[in-house]
């Protein structure tokens, strides 16, 4: 794969996850489950106890979201640790 082709599957994964994110914050919803299917990835959210689908990207994505939110979290949890020092 180019970096070209690597470069626009970031961006779409980046976008993918503001989106999700975005549309979880607007339902405020406690929780995001992405769960794999055969052929696509389900994204649904918890809102008043109850899981509602709200979108099923293609899974050829799914491997990329789910390593972008683990370095992010991984993130997170470093700056937390930095500022209890």
């Amino acid at each position: 794969m180019s970096s070209n082709a690597q470069s626009a599957d970031g961006a779409k994964v980046v976008q993918l996850l503001d989106d999700i994110i975005a549309k979880a914050n607007r339902s405020r919803a406690s929780d995001i489950h992405i769960t794999p299917r055969e052929s696509r990835y389900q994204v649904r959210f918890r809102v008043d106890g109850t899981l509602r689908e709200v979108v099923q990207p293609n899974r050829a994505l799914h491997a990329a979201l789910i390593s972008r939110l683990k370095r992010g979290y991984a993130k997170l949890l470093k700056q937390r640790k930095s500022k209890k020092v």
